[in-house]
């Protein structure tokens, strides 16, 4: 079952609006009290959330007075631009609903009810189907979960602590008298601040010079578009021209959403005769959707993951890392020694427990990462059949489950193997090189393991099938973007085949990277010295660093706490930021409980 915001009672998204409405206040209108100490959250998605959260729960115990400000680009606070209500339903989160909960299991005194998403769901429930935990959900209604979530809090605040929600965004900082001031994008300056929280979520921008070559092209010949950024789907994708050949750089989980958006999102149906999803066009799609990327591989659908009984590693278990740690020296565990041989020998393991047919043609790890290992493919149509058919077979694979199905018993290794993998990864805790080698590796990794659910992998089939979507360009396609041209070509670099295009999107998600495509805040940020890059040895991941308890370390190495970072911003130094989880890389617990540690000396000043 996918549950969406129509199973749910939706009177309460409306008592979540009305009551979050109350709190959001226009930069402008912001009366700044000199005497009560005052901090802010810069970033309005689940991480942000999870700060005040913690904040308001720490508030309860506290005799001071605190006033925050919570900045967000949208009015979606605590949803973000991940999960904001508004969006289209087909758009879904990649994991079970029985796995996502937005409560921490530590001390407070917020009274209310907390409830898992499954949980929440089955109180919601207006269908005649019981939730169940290994259930999937649109991404909408996970952000009428979290606004469920943000309403309690802010009906809970403490007679001492001030909630202000600020629907713009920061784009400019600067330092006076040792507090901070803030600059929004209507030029209204909001201080002075003496902690701010940065969990801005993916806000970096890919800005390499094909980039920037393709916004002057697309600027000089309004033959081509160029959407530099996929989201939001609705209405940039919805809207644009029927019949077009639309190119789509990345086949990642953002690709599967643009391309709904290119369909259903334009009036197309899904409909299921008999055992096969078949695709029925509205006449509003492009003519084709050519996909790519440097693998053009996509990822492989998710399944259900069972509650209660899953795979279970047989190496790489937490005992195991609990001794490497204990017995290595600090930053000196080595991946490819320590891990990476045990981990090749973990996943072929999983697939063979569960092989039924003595027949099998032997288990390669290569291929198991890249389907067309060793495989010569002679032709863009030979590519394009081979991928559809891989496409289908992981489909029928992921039905069967961890537990019947080698290959998902196998993908089933890296999702436990994460969970222990982080404790040595952060902080640089691996050597500078075999970092370098695991985050090459983890890409290839995470494509075979943290795929869209099996029902949105099967529409992308259907497109396939309707002969709408394409993946004849091969790997690493190659543009030509000739000035005298009114389109760019875009020409497959392993076989020939060249296509002339009237829209590109591009719909990958950029990881942090000092080197390039930073949004104004943190460009002034590192500009100024307020931010330092981290290097583990020679290797840059390209993020910046910080304490173990998220404070940012500036350009002469000594850590600010005034200034913490959380999620995204951290990917490189910290490992797997799940947007959801509240308990993998807590930054914001951290955060909290810094907030409430200056507060300590405060006079006790009441909230006017």
């Amino acid at each position: 079952m996918i549950w969406k915001t129509n199973h749910i009672y939706t009177k309460r998204i409306e008592e979540n609006h009305q009551v979050i409405d109350q709190f959001i206040l226009p930069a402008t209108g912001l009366a700044l009290t000199r005497d009560i100490p005052r901090v802010a959250i810069i970033g309005g998605g689940p991480k942000g959330f999870y700060a005040l959260e913690r904040l308001v729960a720490y508030m309860h115990d506290a005799t001071h007075a605190l006033i925050v400000d919570w900045f967000n680009e949208t009015p979606h606070f605590a949803a973000g631009n991940n999960y904001r209500v508004d969006q289209p339903e087909y758009l879904l989160i990649n994991y079970n609903i029985g796995n996502i909960n937005i409560w921490i299991d530590e001390p407070d005194q917020i009274s209310c009810e907390k409830l898992s998403l499954w949980q929440w769901v089955e109180r919601m429930n207006l269908t005649d189907c019981p939730a169940k935990f290994t259930d999937y959900a649109s991404r909408s209604l996970v952000g009428a979960y979290l606004q469920d979530g943000l309403r309690k809090v802010l009906e809970n605040l403490p007679a001492n602590m001030q909630v202000n929600l600020i629907a713009a965004p920061v784009q400019d900082i600067e330092i006076e008298a040792g507090n901070y001031y803030l600059t929004t994008n209507s030029e209204t300056h909001l201080g002075g601040y003496e902690k701010i929280l940065i969990a801005s979520g993916h806000s970096q921008n890919f800005d390499t010079e094909l980039e920037k070559n393709l916004k002057d092209y697309a600027s000089k010949h309004a033959t081509f578009k160029f959407i530099p950024k996929a989201y939001p789907v609705a209405p940039q994708l919805t809207e644009l021209p029927a019949k077009e050949v639309v190119a789509i750089k990345g086949v990642g989980l953002t690709f599967i959403d643009a391309a709904l958006a290119l369909t259903e999102g334009r009036g197309g149906t899904f409909m299921q005769i008999e055992d096969k999803l078949t695709y029925f066009p509205s006449g509003k799609e492009p003519n084709k959707i050519y996909c790519f990327s440097r693998s053009s591989l996509p990822m492989l659908p998710r399944g259900p993951i069972p509650e209660g009984k899953k795979y279970e590693l047989k190496h790489l278990t937490e005992p195991y890392f609990d001794d490497l740690i204990k017995h290595s020296a600090e930053n000196q565990i080595d991946f490819q020694k320590s891990i990476f041989p045990l981990l090749k020998k973990e996943v072929e393991e999983a697939y063979y427990s569960t092989v039924k047919n003595t027949d099998n043609d032997g288990f390669i790890f290569e291929s198991f990462l890249d389907p067309f290992h060793n495989k010569k493919i002679e032709s863009h149509d030979e590519f394009h059949s081979s991928v559809r058919d891989y496409i289908a077979q992981s489909i029928e694979e992921t039905k069967l489950g961890e537990l019947e199905s080698p290959l998902m018993a196998a993908v089933a290794v890296w999702r436990e193997v994460t969970v222990h993998l982080g404790r040595i990864y952060n902080f640089g805790g691996f050597s500078s090189d075999s970092q370098r080698a695991l985050d090459k590796l983890n890409g290839s990794l995470c494509r075979v393991t943290y795929g869209p659910p099996v029902a949105n992998m099967e529409k992308i089939l259907a497109l396939v099938d309707a002969g709408i979507i394409s993946f004849e360009l091969g790997p690493s396609p190659n543009f030509e973007i000739d000035k005298t041209r009114p389109k760019p070509m875009l020409s497959g670099s392993k076989f020939p085949f060249s296509i002339e295009v009237d829209t590109l999107i591009d719909a990958r998600m950029a990881r942090p990277d000092f080197r390039q495509g930073l949004n104004p805040l943190m460009k002034k940020l590192y500009t100024e010295g307020l931010l330092k890059p981290f290097y583990n040895g020679e290797y840059a991941p390209g993020c910046f660093e910080i304490s173990k308890e998220g404070a940012a370390i500036d350009s002469t190495g000594i850590p600010n706490p005034s200034l913490h970072l959380a999620g995204t911003p951290t990917e490189g130094i910290t490992f797997d930021n799940d947007t959801l989880s509240r308990y993998r890389n807590n930054l914001t617990s951290s955060w909290a409980k810094s907030v409430i540690s200056i507060l300590q000396n405060e006079k006790i000043k009441p909230i006017a």
